[in-house]
């Protein structure tokens, strides 16, 4: 029995795509256009760069913009953004999105698409009576038009990781896979221009396009995403000028070594307050006091948070930090006051997510992800931003390549990167080998002047007897 959580799904509109005319009536133009009726700028400027840098012709723009209306009301029903997109999403989008739409019903260039109320997906996905073996081969779209949308959904992300700097990574989206010559689609056209491409349940996403293939266990990371200890210390010397929220967030997130959204997902229940005191002792929230200046993150998996709240792998874990500057104490002491303050303010009803914006919700990627490049340039960092450079994901990196100098003249090294694998949240220690251990360089150089003094001093020791 065939099921998609999309056709009773209720909606205030559809994304869709609006044609452009010159005085004369001449088509010149098209632009995505949002169900609020607003142009999508990130899309328009896409657009005009495929005009200029690339060639494009009309109706290559046309295809192109009715190509990005799929997953922008994917992302839409997703509450997604292109930086939370991840394989995960990008699966969903293809074998349960892209399969049940209905791709015979059409409303174009015209605001009609804004005012739907339910997502035009096909029969069979409304009869709960009717059986599909396949959704492949079911009378909906054909894997070459799947795959047409998702390179398009590829080169997009491409423009806005490369081009906008946004925070997107490309490794987390694609994956790489061999194509088998079994394979049920025909590729016969492809064969000749390469042998190695994106698949995802057989479904071909990046022919003829040059790919860095993904290590099975990662890649590693270049020095340019972490911060050096100068810029990490202008990064939090201009962090004392934001309101508690932010300096407690980014704070946490360069002791703990989080994703910003297992960050973000930090719940707090209760705390006894006395006057201007809260007895973290009692303190009952995902982060607990230990005792002695100690202290621990639960990072937990909750099918309740919302999907830009998820942990990846869903792997739960906990986090120690030590906390002897007292800053920690202080910036958690001034965030509860804060919080306290806004909901009764905004006169909210209380709700469990530490972190808040000024309007008394939850706190979002793209509040963190604004405020963390207006930090950078008020560190003088500004032309350290974006991808390849620094990005919210950097102070993970730091977080990692710290622990890894501390422990560099240290002995059992593999207990220790097992450790700090379990603390990252890694799915294997291999991970952590691949992504970090070429900041061992210097030491294995030195391992190498010691082995070479060894051999030395026993050829010596052969030459004496």
């Amino acid at each position: 029995m065939l099921e998609s959580k999309y056709a009773e799904l209720n909606i205030e509109g559809m994304h869709y795509v609006r044609e452009i005319k010159d005085g004369e009536g001449k088509r010149i133009f098209y632009i995505l256009m949002s169900p609020k009726n607003k142009p999508i700028k990130e899309v328009y400027d896409y657009l005009t760069y495929r005009i200029i840098k690339k060639g494009d012709k009309l109706n290559s723009i046309k295809r192109t913009a009715y190509d990005l209306v799929y997953i922008y009301d994917f992302m839409m029903f997703e509450l997604l953004t292109p930086e939370l997109v991840d394989f995960k999403y990008l699966h969903n989008f293809i074998v349960n999105y892209l399969s049940v739409i209905d791709q015979n019903f059409r409303v174009k260039d015209c605001i009609k698409r804004s005012m739907l109320t339910r997502v035009p997906v096909r029969n069979e996905f409304r009869n709960n009576m009717i059986k599909v073996i396949d959704k492949f081969n079911s009378g909906g779209m054909a894997s070459e038009t799947i795959c047409g949308i998702v390179q398009t959904v590829k080169e997009y992300f491409e423009y806005l990781a490369e081009k906008k700097k946004k925070d997107i990574n490309l490794d987390d989206i694609f994956e790489t896979s061999l194509l088998y010559p079994d394979s049920n689609i025909d590729m016969t056209s492809y064969a000749k221009r390469r042998k190695e491409v994106y698949t995802i349940k057989g479904i071909l996403i990046g022919a003829g396009i040059k790919i860095r293939k993904k290590s099975r266990y990662g890649n590693p990371i270049d020095r340019e995403c972490i911060f050096e200890p100068e810029e990490e210390n202008a990064f939090l010397e201009a962090l004392r000028e934001e309101n508690p929220i932010y300096r407690l967030y980014f704070y946490l997130l360069l002791i703990t070594g989080l994703r910003e959204a297992e960050a973000r997902a930090i719940k707090y229940f209760d705390c006894p307050l006395n006057g201007f005191e809260f007895d973290f002792f009692k303190l009952d929230s995902h982060i607990c006091y230990l005792g002695e200046d100690m202290w621990r993150v639960k990072v937990e998996v909750d099918q309740t948070n919302p999907p830009d709240l998820s942990v990846k792998f869903d792997k739960p874990r906990e986090v120690e930090i030590s906390d002897m500057t007292r800053i920690l104490k202080s910036l958690l002491t001034e965030v509860l006051l804060y919080r306290k303050l806004v909901l009764k303010k905004k006169r909210l009803k209380e709700h469990n997510f530490l972190f808040i914006n000024r309007n008394g919700t939850r706190l979002k990627y793209k509040s963190v992800y604004d405020k963390f490049y207006k930090i950078l340039d008020k560190a003088g960092l500004e032309k350290r931003k974006g991808n390849g450079q620094l990005t919210i994901h950097s102070t993970r990196h730091t977080f990692a390549s710290t622990w890894i100098y501390s422990i560099r003249e240290k002995k059992g090294l593999d207990i220790d990167l097992d450790l700090l694998c379990r603390t990252l949240g890694h799915s294997s220690p291999k991970v952590t080998k691949t992504t970090y251990m070429h900041f061992f360089t210097e030491q294995k150089k030195e391992l190498n002047r010691q082995m070479e003094m060894a051999r030395k001093q026993r050829g010596d020791q052969n030459k004496t007897d």
